[in-house]
């Protein structure tokens, strides 16, 4: 898999090098990583509005991939899943050093994350998660 990365590593490093230890809890930071993105978000620096995919919601498996699109045509992501007894999430934020240059590319890594996170457990539900997960890498064709 080969995505366009927009990769923001020096910038977002250059604003908490400039504000401190605690920049996260600086409003001003904030809102100049906001504006580096191109984007409008809340005082923690999650971005807003955002759209969400639920890719997966069955057994004990659940997965979500929460898109944020900025004013400069990237895309940001933020991803949710659980199985059992475990789960992660984290939502799309300005802190983000990373985004993608389109909704599928986006969508495409964020969904090989998932696949990462239930590989980790070799159950039935994990085992079909992945193979649901596998099965939105593959285009399908419609005849209606």
């Amino acid at each position: 898999m080969t995505f366009k990365i927009i990769d923001k590593s020096n910038e977002i490093e250059a604003i908490k090098h400039k504000f401190g230890e605690r920049y996260y809890t600086s409003i001003e930071a904030t809102q100049e990583a906001a504006e580096l993105w191109g984007v409008q978000c809340n005082k923690h620096g999650v971005i807003q509005p955002t759209k969400e995919e639920t890719l997966l919601s069955s057994g004990s498996c659940a997965a979500k991939i929460t898109f944020a699109e900025t004013r400069k045509g990237y895309f940001l992501i933020g991803l949710r899943a659980d199985k059992r007894g475990s789960g992660f999430g984290y939502a799309p934020s300005v802190w983000s050093k990373t985004a993608f240059d389109s909704h599928w590319d986006a969508r495409e890594f964020a969904i090989g994350k998932l696949i990462e996170f239930f590989e980790k457990e070799c159950n039935p539900d994990s085992r079909k998660a992945i193979e649901k997960l596998r099965s939105e890498l593959t285009p399908q064709l419609s005849f209606f």
